[in-house]
């Protein structure tokens, strides 16, 4: 939470975020998922077999402070951490 208020612009600061009146460069933020969308969740070698795919079908539910991401499993219905994740931007949960 506090990284995503250090670069939120500020009325004080004359619309910049703090971030670019302490550095005076401008903030690359195309690394922020929208949350919601649908990604796959790498599955280790060891962990399936010959035929089975190599990624599981989840849901992007945020950050996790380990610069991971919390996913929610929709077979299991429990939240995962994982750092191995392609997001699908163009497909969002319901």
């Amino acid at each position: 939470a506090t990284y995503i208020l250090n670069i939120h612009p500020t009325k004080r600061l004359s619309e910049k975020t703090l971030e670019e009146a302490w550095a005076r460069t401008k903030l690359d933020m195309t690394h922020f998922k929208v949350f919601g969308f649908i990604c796959f969740k790498h599955v280790l070698d060891q962990l399936r077999r010959k035929l089975d795919g190599k990624g599981e079908q989840m849901v992007l539910v945020g950050y996790h402070s380990t610069s991971g991401y919390k996913l929610y499993n929709l077979r299991h219905k429990q939240i995962v951490i994982s750092r191995d994740v392609v997001i699908d931007e163009s497909k969002s949960w319901n």
